[in-house]
């Protein structure tokens, strides 16, 4: 009769639900606050949906990196507590949750029910969500620009020279084309339109705008997700081309760095106030031109393989010639 009861409660909870757009879920946890953060999840996941993005890398067939980051876009701005139930140790909540998808510029948060009331529980609720949801953004967003740049360029090389200028200095000169990786970008791409403004808001006119040239205009509506992409772009991460001359054992006996010479306009372009381009199309073709003082060349006695690939600024720093 008890669960007859129970499952007459949860069917009107359900059809009230139903009526006045609130999700009616259950959580469970050790704690009440637990099992009502755990409701909260669910609700915001059915809302919203959910996004998966996974990572590996594998060496030497060890697992090097394993990444799951997941996103859903949307947060709490109100719940009702239906019933609370405590068995053993353990709490099961079941609640009404009204969830909202973020895809505003200015969201408003919480909206107090008279001009002397504020519901600071509902509101430090929607707060914490909201900012959860941004930092499930961060960490999507994160996932992708961690192989920044080496995953996101595919280099060739060709068939080196060995030469000598006029004042008896040996030139190694290196030819390459270096071009987008298209697994990068889909991935990049993908990952930015799960976090877009897909509403088109215009409540500011400073709304950030990632674009990929081939593909899309891409509205993001969080200016510091834009600006930390674009830190990640750029400073100790900025492209460079490392020329590295190994031994018959695979150790390095020369290393140098390169700026790409661009000949073919930059990779991207950062605009203001938040503005990052991305000219997917574009493909830079060069040689790099190594110079050898005499007494340098003794090292290439040792040389038995020359490898150009893609590095950063910062690792670059650390090379001593």
């Amino acid at each position: 009769m008890t669960r007859l009861l129970v499952l007459v409660a949860c069917l009107l909870f359900s059809l009230n639900s139903l009526a006045n757009n609130y999700l009616t879920v259950t959580g469970e946890g050790s704690s009440l606050v637990e099992a009502k953060e755990n409701a909260f999840r669910e609700a915001i996941q059915i809302k919203a949906g959910t996004i998966v993005l996974s990572g590996r890398e594998s060496t030497l067939e060890k697992i090097k990196r394993d990444d799951i980051s997941v996103y859903s876009a949307g947060y709490v701005t109100d719940y009702k507590t239906l019933l609370v139930n405590n068995l053993g140790n353990r709490v099961v909540v079941t609640l009404e949750v009204l969830v909202s998808e973020t895809k505003l510029i200015e969201q408003t948060l919480n909206t107090g029910k008279t001009t002397k009331v504020i519901n600071g529980d509902q509101s430090l609720v929607s707060i914490n969500t909201f900012l959860k949801q941004k930092k499930q953004a961060d960490n999507l967003l994160a996932s992708v620009m961690t192989t920044y740049p080496k995953n996101a360029y595919t280099i060739k090389q060709g068939t080196h020279k060995i030469l000598m200028d006029m004042y008896r200095n040996v030139i190694i000169e290196v030819p390459y084309s270096l071009e987008w990786n298209s697994d990068f970008v889909n991935s990049f791409s993908n990952a930015m339109t799960a976090v877009s403004d897909t509403n088109g808001s215009t409540q500011s006119n400073r709304i950030p705008v990632v674009k990929i040239r081939s593909r899309a205009t891409i509205k993001i509506n969080d200016i510091d997700l834009v600006e930390n992409t674009k830190d990640q772009l750029t400073l100790n991460n900025e492209l460079r081309l490392k020329l590295d001359i190994k031994d018959s054992n695979f150790n390095s006996v020369f290393q140098t760095c390169y700026v790409p010479g661009y000949k073919n306009g930059r990779f991207f372009a950062v605009g203001d106030p938040s503005e990052l381009v991305i000219f997917d199309d574009v493909t830079d073709s060069g040689s790099i031109k190594l110079t050898l003082k005499q007494q340098e060349t003794t090292m290439l006695e040792q040389a038995t393989k020359i490898e150009l690939s893609v590095a950063t600024k910062g690792e670059c720093q650390k090379i001593k010639r």
